[in-house]
């Protein structure tokens, strides 16, 4: 399944599925997991798929894709878990360790300068303005 359905819709299906858990029928609830209009497969099958994808994957640390996977991970995580528990472990763990802790919020922290980049500016004016630039970020 192509990611941009599941980044559109994930967040409505897995609030849902919460909030309306205690008026779903058990069946209900394992076709929204596995079995979705008869096909087979369910929401379970489809991040599944998604978090081995590399578009959108972990590496794109700030990419629409990635931050929709890692919502939708962590929200199906959150929303499924207790009758979910296999599935959804997988999902918080892609979600919050891998996603958000090793790749996510590292892209955040300030580049180390490269020591190129601190020389006298009367001798090396080209690298001042590099180093002026990464200043900025």
């Amino acid at each position: 399944m192509a990611s941009d359905r599941a980044r559109w819709n994930g967040e409505a299906a897995f609030l849902v599925y919460d909030w309306c858990f205690d008026v779903l029928t058990t069946q209900q609830r394992s076709n929204i997991l596995s079995n979705i209009a008869g096909t087979g497969a369910g929401w379970n099958n489809y991040l599944t798929g998604i978090n081995q994808q590399r578009w959108g994957g972990p590496a794109m640390m700030q990419d629409n894709y990635n931050i929709g996977n890692m919502r939708n991970d962590i929200e199906s995580g959150i929303g499924t878990y207790w009758e979910n528990i296999s599935a959804a472990t997988g999902f918080l763990t892609d979600g919050i360790n891998v996603r958000w802790s090793q790749y996510f919020v590292p892209s955040l922290l300030p580049a180390p300068r490269a020591a190129w980049a601190r020389r006298d500016p009367s001798t090396h004016p080209n690298w001042c303005r590099i180093q002026s630039f990464h200043s900025l970020r």
